[in-house]
């Protein structure tokens, strides 16, 4: 949601490649330290969904700073995102991802609306974080002020997040690392399979357990990934859920809620996988991050790779090499808006 909100700005003022990078620095910092503040889990519990609330705020700072508001102006920003925060879980019923993304995309949405408008002078509300009816009441039944100020300015959560390389739910990408490994290690197959358990922090395995969800679902996930080598859309489009062979194979892989792993606040934790076979083996790992996290950090040509299997459903694959060579040199570049047309004009 920070990149498309600030690529939208950066268009509208003709912000340059350092100031955008600078936007998006903030961005994370504010939707981040935001999110702890709140504790995800409490806004979880409340029924709300942490990115398209703390996202708003996160994607709003960035705004405000390619839009250079003064301090006022900034405020004003806030209360304007605040009265726009909204996102229930009402997605995870669901079985497609539609809403789940909608919510992203809203956020984006929010934060160029109530920056514009602030711009303009419109005012907002001035007590968005500590006033009578603030966000933290709204959405959380916790608040804890001092994780949005502790390191500000010297750790930057930008630097802690990590990519994705399934489609699906990040809490599930350490039992695929584990599943794939093991699979190119002891060359077995899904017809081999008597039986996977995953066990999973007790706070994050409800989210994934079964969940109506294909991408939030951990059984089906790691049956299809089993049976096709892979993760992409492909796997989780509603045809693909339906072949009654993934049902059978899913049934036969358990998720343990296990509390002695710990109760991490982020949204990956320790993962430990146990496959049995038919023939009477059985293989044992463990993961405490997946790749592309900050442990197993990816390099730049996995994610070079990600962008041109994506941008190929949409852009050329020579417009793509353009995006590619542009954003390598983004800090030098005195305007966005190149970048901009290469990703949107399709003329």
């Amino acid at each position: 949601m920070y990149v498309p909100a600030l690529l939208a700005v950066a268009e509208d003022v003709d912000a340059g490649g350092r100031d955008w990078v600078t936007a998006l620095v903030t961005a994370y910092d504010v939707g981040c330290r935001l999110s702890w503040a709140m504790g995800m889990r409490e806004v979880y519990g409340r029924g709300f969904h942490p990115t398209a609330i703390c996202g708003s705020f996160g994607a709003v700072a960035g705004v405000a700073s390619l839009l250079r508001l003064d301090a006022p102006g900034v405020v004003n920003a806030f209360g304007l995102t605040g009265n726009q925060a909204a996102g229930l879980l009402t997605w995870e019923t669901q079985a497609e991802h539609f809403t789940k993304s909608f919510q992203t995309g809203m956020a984006a949405r929010n934060a160029v609306t109530a920056g514009e408008l602030a711009a303009c002078g419109y005012i907002g509300p001035p007590d968005t974080f500590d006033g009578r009816y603030n966000v933290f009441d709204a959405f959380s039944t916790s608040r804890d002020f001092d994780e949005l100020t502790q390191t500000l300015g010297s750790r930057h959560e930008i630097e802690h997040t990590g990519f994705k390389f399934y489609t699906c739910c990040r809490a599930i990408h350490a039992a695929l690392d584990i599943l794939f490994d093991l699979v190119a290690e002891h060359r077995f197959t899904a017809a081999d399979v008597a039986d996977i358990r995953v066990r999973l922090t007790a706070g994050i395995a409800p989210l994934v357990d079964g969940n109506p969800l294909t991408t939030h679902n951990l059984q089906y996930i790691l049956a299809v990934a089993l049976v096709d080598g892979e993760v992409t859309q492909a796997q989780t489009a509603p045809d693909r859920r339906a072949d009654p062979a993934l049902g059978e194979l899913a049934g036969r892989i358990t998720l343990v809620h296990d509390p002695s792993l710990g109760t991490a606040r982020k949204i990956v934790g320790p993962t430990q996988m146990t496959v049995r076979l038919r023939d009477g083996r059985i293989f044992e790992d463990g993961r405490d991050d997946p790749r592309g996290g900050t442990a197993h950090p990816a390099t730049d040509q996995e994610i070079e790779r990600k962008f041109r299997r994506l941008a190929r459903q949409a852009l050329a694959a020579e417009r793509a090499e353009q995006i590619i060579a542009e954003v390598r040199r983004l800090p030098e570049l005195p305007s966005l808006r190149g970048v901009v047309a290469l990703a949107t004009d399709h003329s």
